[in-house]
């Protein structure tokens, strides 16, 4: 997830990071690496670290 977001803006490298990004996820749980529950929480703190990121970055935004 964290992959997309970094890349989403670049238009030329957003398809090829979700289709890495999809690969990767999908081969995780064949591999025994991690249970599903392991990526879905995963999932979460990834996208409250996005969103603790944007509240930060509007608020250096406001204060300068």
């Amino acid at each position: 997830m964290l992959y997309i977001a970094a890349g989403w803006r670049i238009a030329a490298l957003r398809w090829p990071i979700v289709a890495l990004n999809a690969a990767m996820l999908l081969s995780t749980p064949v591999e025994g690496t991690h249970y599903l529950i392991d990526m879905i929480l995963g999932l979460g703190v990834a996208l409250t670290a996005l969103a603790l990121m944007e509240v930060h970055r509007r608020r250096c935004a406001a204060s300068a």
